[in-house]
């Protein structure tokens, strides 16, 4: 098997999020990879998912990504690479699962994966309701700009909070 290049992703949340938007932008430019966000980091044969394929414009793309997937194909890893959070050490699979949380918008499991995070929402109400009120549920495939935008603006919270 080839080595896997592991992802160096920040101890904040805020600059986690800010990774992961910016390589899927990365992502979105490259025609090799498409965005599905049901797969982590999976090549796939060139015969199948005809419908993102087609949506992204992207004809030749052999691999698959979702927001934490494009983490892991901008560290240097390949399309023709299938990979997963368990392949990497425990740290960097937790900032994975915690992108994958986050892109869900479901923000309060994503931020059990930073433990100072996960401090300030046991003992800081403010922060509690701040969180729970920017929680989402926007689709990527429905509307990539929006779903950016409102994670954009998490991240800007949690930086506004010192995460």
């Amino acid at each position: 098997m080839t080595d896997v290049a592991t992802p160096k992703l920040s101890d904040k949340p805020s600059e986690v999020i800010r990774q992961a938007l910016a390589d899927m932008e990365m992502v979105e430019g490259c025609s090799n990879l498409i965005i599905d966000m049901n797969e982590w980091h999976t090549p796939f044969p060139k015969s199948s998912k005809e419908q993102l394929r087609k949506a992204q414009n992207k004809p030749n793309a052999t691999c698959a990504v979702c927001m934490a997937g494009s983490v892991i194909s901008a560290a240097g890893n390949f399309a023709d690479q299938w990979i997963l959070p368990h392949m990497f050490d425990e740290k960097t699979q937790n900032k994975l699962r915690a992108l994958n949380w986050f892109r869900t918008g479901i923000f309060l499991i994503g931020l059990q994966e930073f433990p100072e995070a996960l401090a300030r929402y046991k003992t800081d109400e403010n922060f509690r309701h701040g969180v729970k009120s920017r929680s989402m549920n926007i689709d990527y495939h429905k509307d990539p700009v929006q779903f950016k935008k409102k994670l954009h603006e998490f991240a800007d919270y949690l930086e506004s909070e010192g995460l």
